[in-house]
């Protein structure tokens, strides 16, 4: 399970007094490892529903469900053991106050420098969107009494698409509000939330020449990472699916690292129209890397790369220069530094494609320290999107993934705003086979079908499971990309 970094959200104070390390944290420090800790008591208040939340300097959304604060060291890396406190906002937990219920969380804090960071979400356990977010690094002292962290409501991703390019792109929980910025041009629009928590965002106003004005998709939540998010020319049909569409994945960025570090990852090579997958199944597919992060550069350390047949070469790639707000290269070709999902361009030349291009994006996932429990993997519900990539252009629609016998079945939808499911004309994806921690082969078989090999890069994000994919069918020149999260 991996803790949540490089989120904090509050406008409060956070009142210290000296304790030299003892009792009342979120977790207790026992190593070592930890210096001389003080105690910390931070408060903040979630309004009533319809109340302005500028009636109070340290609210948060109303909507607000639960709250994570944590604190890292000052070079953004956790603490071992961490220290992490979640919050269900509730009437037993927080006192009713005038407008609104007031939180408190006390925990131990280390003196020396720290990064408080602290999540709103509209779930309980830190789960569901998040909804205001920022960080506030500070150094600590045996005397200091409080520290300023200014509220966002803004949360800012890198949107990543399959053809291995980077869009910033900023949600905003206050105003349900969007904005999305690439080299030809911005787009501006709105979201609202559907029955099963996904969200519709339609376009309102563009200058980019590619986005109509009125241009619909959709949007899931990926709890304590970012989003994956499906788009298409013109609206969706009734079961969700744009005939002419992509996917996208989203990530937080963290801070440009402070020092040398080394990032275990596990990457899935989607498919584009540029890049599409055809028999012999020899071209690569997904890997597993040692990624080199230093405060200005950012590449594959060792690594092995995988054709969809199974055959392992040594990774290969190129740096990339630079870091600007947690982002190595250029937004075209960049990557979210030490973010727990990313999408960048592929790590050299994967192979040849029909266009003549190689362009294509690597999806991956921060690789787990061990196996996964696969059961337990195998036993959970999936929601997100899946994408169809042919020379000839893309198609995308939303997905739900239940257990199956032997492993786990895949539908769509017959009306997907309304949550309804088709459970008809589903595909068994069966026969995983774990080979490194994280990084898992199976098999998919679609009614009156032949069989195809798959590849997922999976991770535990705090609970929920990651599930990046792709599928190659055995004849025919195509793939199926499947962004996943657990419910």
């Amino acid at each position: 399970m991996r803790t949540l970094h490089g989120f904090l959200a509050l406008a409060c104070s956070v009142a210290l007094a000296s304790c030299g390390g003892g009792g009342g944290s979120a977790t207790t420090p026992t190593t070592p490892s930890l210096p001389q800790s003080v105690h910390a008591s931070l408060s903040f208040i979630v309004p009533v529903s319809g109340q302005p939340a500028a009636r109070h300097g340290n609210t948060i959304p109303s909507n607000t469900q639960s709250v994570v604060v944590n604190v890292d060291q000052g070079s953004g890396q956790p603490f071992s053991p961490l220290i992490s406190q979640v919050v269900n906002v509730s009437a037993s937990s927080c006192p009713p106050v005038s407008g609104g219920l007031q939180c408190t969380v006390t925990m131990s804090v280390p003196v020396g420098s720290v990064i408080f960071s602290v999540g709103a979400f509209s779930g309980t356990n830190g789960g569901g969107m998040l909804l205001a977010s920022a960080l506030t690094p500070t150094t600590i002292t045996p005397t200091t009494t409080s520290v300023s962290v200014p509220l966002q409501t803004q949360v800012s991703y890198l949107l990543g698409d399959t053809g291995g390019g980077g869009s910033p792109f900023t949600l905003d929980f206050g105003t349900s509000s969007f904005t999305l910025t690439d080299s030809t041009g911005s787009a501006t629009g709105s979201f609202t939330a559907l029955p099963d928590g996904d969200l519709k965002f339609t376009i309102t106003s563009t200058t980019d020449p590619t986005i109509t004005s009125g241009q619909v998709g959709y949007l899931r939540m990926i709890p304590n990472a970012g989003f994956a998010i499906i788009v298409g020319q013109t609206a969706p049909d009734p079961t969700g699916l744009f005939t002419s569409g992509g996917i996208g994945l989203a990530t937080i960025p963290a801070p440009c690292p402070s020092g040398s570090e080394t990032l275990q990852a596990d990457g899935i090579a989607l498919a584009s129209p540029s890049y599409v997958y055809s028999g012999p199944l020899t071209q690569t597919a997904y890997a597993t890397a040692s990624l080199a992060l230093t405060p200005t550069s950012f590449a594959p350390a060792s690594g092995t790369q995988y054709t969809i047949g199974g055959t392992g070469t040594a990774l290969s790639g190129t740096p990339l220069s630079g870091c600007t707000n947690g982002i190595f290269g250029s937004t075209s070709t960049a990557y979210a530094a030490v973010g727990l999902l990313g999408l960048g361009a592929a790590p050299g030349s994967n192979s040849s494609s029909s266009s003549g291009s190689n362009s294509n994006g690597v999806a991956f996932v921060v690789a787990p320290p061990a196996n996964l429990v696969q059961t337990d993997v195998l036993s959970r519900t999936y929601h997100g999107f899946m994408s169809n990539a042919t020379p000839a252009g893309q198609s995308a629609a939303p997905v739900l993934v239940t257990p199956a016998s032997g492993g786990l079945q895949l539908c769509t939808y017959t009306t997907y705003e309304s949550n309804q499911v088709n459970t008809s004309g589903c595909t068994v994806l069966s026969g995983f086979s774990q080979f490194a921690p994280g990084l898992f082969t199976a098999t998919g078989s679609a009614p009156g079908g032949a069989s195809s090999p798959w590849a997922f890069a999976v991770d535990d994000v705090d609970g929920n499971y990651v599930m990046i994919g792709v599928g190659i069918p055995s004849s025919g020149t195509a793939a199926t990309n499947l962004v996943l999260s657990s419910i």
